[in-house]
């Protein structure tokens, strides 16, 4: 197979890499992964229940990373083929594989995760990856029926009695959405008194893009809780706010670390 690095792999060597658990998988396999021919990914997928579930799990992280890294890199069609695998965390990972991705199939097959799979950590990694297609419904670069469906179904698991982690990036998701109960749904999680959904509350906000959280989310910025405040400090970013900068130097000054948020 042709690979992003220009590299031929034979499938037989990724299979023995694959099931010798004597030896690390070679980092530089990684890349047969990519963009992979359908005749490899059918074969792949007889042999991948058979691939020690450590490992399993370590290559979709590697492969994470490495998507991360270098854009021109697409796994999507192997991380579409581990949706259904036995084990929760490679499913997790699976899906976080794929939270880039535009393609409005996926998003069936997310819902269909949200609601049925067995385990919370699936259940809010699908809930994650369904907020990249808020965000494209806001844009109309996804069929109006689709957008409006998925929204419907977000709001009934933030309103739901699912996990709490589920119900907070229902909530996370929907802040994208300018649907007219949204707004009230994060200021009743902003006024919870409740730590956690401060924090998806400022996540919500943020990815709102709407000026009238900005004084709640400076009222944030001072947090004791390191998470609020960090959330904080993004969502300052990405709306913008011009009135959290002195702050923000401030906070920088007195050693905050991983502040990765600017505003203009």
């Amino acid at each position: 197979m042709e690979t992003s690095n220009s590299t031929t792999y034979d499938f037989l060597e990724v299979k023995e890499a694959l099931l010798n658990n004597e030896k690390p998988f070679p980092a530089g396999l990684n890349y047969f992964f990519s963009d992979i021919s359908q005749e490899d990914l059918q074969k792949t997928v007889k042999v991948w229940p058979m691939v020690n579930v450590q490992r399993r799990r370590a290559l979709l992280e590697d492969m994470e990373s490495l998507a991360e890294a270098d854009t021109l890199l697409f796994f999507d069609h192997f991380a579409q083929s581990c949706l259904d695998d036995q084990d929760a965390t490679v499913r997790t990972k699976a899906i976080r594989l794929l939270w880039q991705s535009q393609d409005e199939k996926l998003v069936p097959q997310l819902l269909k995760h949200l609601h049925e799979d067995p385990e919370a950590s699936v259940r809010a990694a699908a809930t994650t990856g369904l907020g990249m297609f808020v965000f494209l419904g806001e844009l109309g670069e996804i069929r109006q029926a689709t957008y409006e469906d998925l929204l419907q179904k977000l709001i009934q698991v933030n309103l739901g009695s699912d996990d709490v982690i589920v119900r907070r990036r229902a909530l996370e998701a929907l802040g994208y959405a300018t649907h007219n109960d949204v707004q009230n749904f994060i200021q009743e999680a902003f006024d919870s008194g409740i730590e956690e959904w401060h924090q998806s509350a400022l996540v919500a906000m943020g990815r709102s893009y709407d000026q009238r959280w900005v004084n709640s989310v400076l009222r944030m910025l001072d947090h004791p809780d390191r998470m609020v405040q960090y959330e904080a400090i993004r969502a300052a970013g990405e709306l913008e706010a011009q009135d959290a900068r002195d702050e923000l130097f401030d906070l920088i000054e007195g050693g905050l670390d991983d502040i990765n948020i600017t505003t203009n």
